[in-house]
């Protein structure tokens, strides 16, 4: 296979992570993603801003 025609690995590193609730299963993904050097935001209604440390 040529050089070129090979396909190039796409980067986690540096993305962001949108979160629509920020329950246990939200929680959970968000810490994971971070082991990526993934960057998370989250928003639930129900919420303060405080308890959102993603």
């Amino acid at each position: 296979m040529a050089l070129e025609d090979r396909k190039a690995i796409h980067r986690l590193r540096g993305q962001v992570l949108g979160l629509l609730s920020f329950g246990s299963i939200a929680r959970l993904i968000a810490e994971r993603a971070k082991a990526f050097g993934v960057e998370g935001w989250a928003h639930d209604p129900f919420l303060d801003q405080s308890e959102l440390g993603v």
